[in-house]
């Protein structure tokens, strides 16, 4: 996966030519590479640009494969996420929580970016955590971002609306942060 701006798969030159006239090509080429990540990190890309929920059940077998690649996997999380109802996103999370053992940050950080906060995304959300991948110092996944962007929904609403499920993040955080093993420096008592 090349990583130059300047490359066609940099997002930009993507929404340059995401057009809903592309839907039909691009559910045809889906089918056609679905064993070849390169092209479905663009093409998956490509349809959260155009912003149509297409080639559903496609995606969700991608972004539950732990065979494939990463950023196949980001990538159908993410179409998944911008263009399905909150229903499939839902399902979507639920099937990660069960069938992964090791839930991988950067796939978490897609999922809370647009999964919206209310009970169900916060047990999801607390179940995904507890299975979370260890951290490794100086990689960048992008989840404490994803999980500012995820908690600021809750501001969005009156607070007798989402006090419950604020509360009951709060009490996950604490029970997760206090869980051993424990962080073996002095200075630092949180669970690894």
């Amino acid at each position: 996966n090349n990583t130059d701006e300047h490359n066609v798969r940099y997002n930009s030159a993507i929404a340059m030519i995401a057009k809903e006239d592309l839907v039909n090509t691009v559910s045809i080429l889906i089918d056609e590479y679905y064993f070849n990540d390169d092209v479905i990190f663009f093409l998956s890309r490509l349809l959260w640009q155009i912003n149509k929920p297409l080639c559903h059940n496609r995606m969700v077998s991608i972004a539950t494969d732990c065979n494939r690649g990463l950023y196949a996997r980001i990538g159908a999380i993410r179409a998944i996420m911008t263009t399905a109802s909150d229903e499939q996103k839902i399902s979507l999370w639920q099937e990660l929580n069960t069938t992964l053992t090791t839930f991988p940050l950067r796939l978490l950080a897609e999922i809370i970016r647009d999964a919206t906060f209310n009970e169900q995304s916060v047990t999801h959300l607390l179940t995904s955590l507890s299975q979370l991948e260890t951290y490794k110092e100086f990689d960048t996944s992008g989840l404490a971002e994803g999980l500012a962007t995820f908690i600021s929904k809750a501001s969005q609403k009156k607070l007798d609306e989402c006090e419950g499920e604020l509360i009951f993040l709060l009490n996950g955080f604490h029970a997760l942060i206090t869980k051993p093993p424990f962080f073996e420096q002095t200075d630092i008592i949180i669970s690894k």
